[in-house]
């Protein structure tokens, strides 16, 4: 549920904690002692390009799908003697249902933001993390290029990488990349601010 952070109530938080991270720890705390139990098995967690490029309009949202990527993480040190493996899908905007209701109430800033990526079909995207989990991959790749190496390049931290050389060699590149995304981010948002700003000075002087 996308929306202003000074307007949404607490509730719509614990909402999406619940949903997005309990509802994976939950999912992860059943199987994994089944799957160490007989030496094997392989749990994919899905996060969200938001969790490396948090936005305005997603402060309930991209903080749940960060929470993910950590347990993922954490899960990959801890279970990796006992056979487990751990992936972690990032996908692009998906064309859905929820996608469409989330178009309609994301904050107009937080829609301007989202025309710069491209929507893709639910079927690409299923059939993308099919084919990394086959691949025994991490982090699992989908058909953004961009979206590939934001995750990979710059939001991978000490987990392993898909493509270690190519990312050696591109960091600086999409690190410039990242900063301009940055100050596009900021410029969209900026405006809000100052509305905010705008609004106080104008209720002092009523």
């Amino acid at each position: 549920l996308p929306g202003y952070f000074l307007e949404q109530d607490l509730s719509i938080f614990r909402k999406q904690i619940e949903l997005n991270y309990f509802g994976s720890l939950h999912t992860a705390k059943v199987v994994a002692p089944m799957m160490v139990a007989r030496g094997s098995g392989h749990i994919v967690f899905t996060s969200s390009a938001a969790a490396f490029a948090p936005v305005i309009g997603y402060s309930q949202y991209a903080p749940s799908k960060a929470a993910i990527g950590a347990l993922a993480g954490c899960l990959r040190n801890e279970l990796s003697g006992a056979g487990i493996r751990i992936s972690i899908a990032h996908p692009p905007d998906t064309e859905s249902p929820g996608y469409d209701y989330e178009m309609k109430i994301k904050p107009k800033e937080c829609k301007e933001l989202s025309a710069w990526a491209d929507v893709y079909k639910a079927e690409d995207v299923a059939t993308d993390i099919v084919t990394g989990i086959k691949a025994g991959d991490y982090h699992i790749a989908t058909s953004d290029f961009l979206l590939n190496r934001v995750v990979q390049g710059l939001g991978a931290g000490i987990t392993p990488r898909t493509f270690y050389l190519l990312d050696l060699l591109l960091t600086p590149i999409w690190a410039i990349v990242a900063e301009v995304f940055l100050h596009i981010e900021d410029y969209y948002a900026y405006g809000y601010g100052q509305s905010l700003v705008k609004g106080l000075k104008k209720d002092k002087n009523l």
